[in-house]
């Protein structure tokens, strides 16, 4: 819900985990932690999956990492991946993912992975670096069914680094 997908606009401390996380006794919960990247995935899976309850955990700008960096948005995921599992039968964790992503995220899995559900990675989500309709004109004319050639630098070796530091 909104409320459970902060911003800085909406004030991270007003995230209330008792709300956002709740846990159903006669269906799976699962729940969704991460920033942007991760809250466009909040509706599709509630669509497709509708005997599992999900609990949102998002903050805009913000990755489910714990103790990255002292801040608002830190101090609510470590929180929340530290203190706020009870109940949970898995995490799935998104973000836009960065080259130093991978050995943050694997840090991660090993403090939570002792207490935790099973943890699923979703990303590095393909971006593109011009607009949809800008890249949908370009590949037509250049007789392109897929765009291929204004996709974010990087995001291939992002994703490599991620299958080479996860594994297992």
């Amino acid at each position: 819900s909104q409320e459970c997908f902060r911003t800085t606009a909406t004030n991270l401390m007003g995230y209330d985990p008792d709300k956002c996380i709740s846990v159903s006794h006669d269906r799976k919960n699962v729940l969704l932690v991460g920033d942007s990247h991760a809250a466009m995935y909040s509706l599709a899976f509630r669509s497709v999956y509708t005997d599992v309850n999900f609990s949102d955990a998002m903050i805009s700008s913000c990755r489910p990492t714990i103790g990255q960096q002292p801040s608002e948005c830190q101090r609510m995921v470590d929180s929340i991946l530290l203190h706020h599992l009870s109940g949970i039968d898995a995490i799935i964790l998104s973000a836009r993912w960065g080259n130093e992503s991978a050995q943050e995220l694997r840090r991660t899995i090993e403090i939570i992975s002792k207490d935790a559900p099973p943890i699923y990675v979703i990303g590095p989500s393909m971006e593109y670096i011009s607009p949809l309709p800008t890249i949908l004109t370009l590949a037509a004319w250049n007789g392109e069914i897929v765009p291929s050639t204004l996709e974010r630098r990087g995001i291939r070796s992002i994703d490599a680094s991620f299958k080479s530091v996860l594994k297992g």
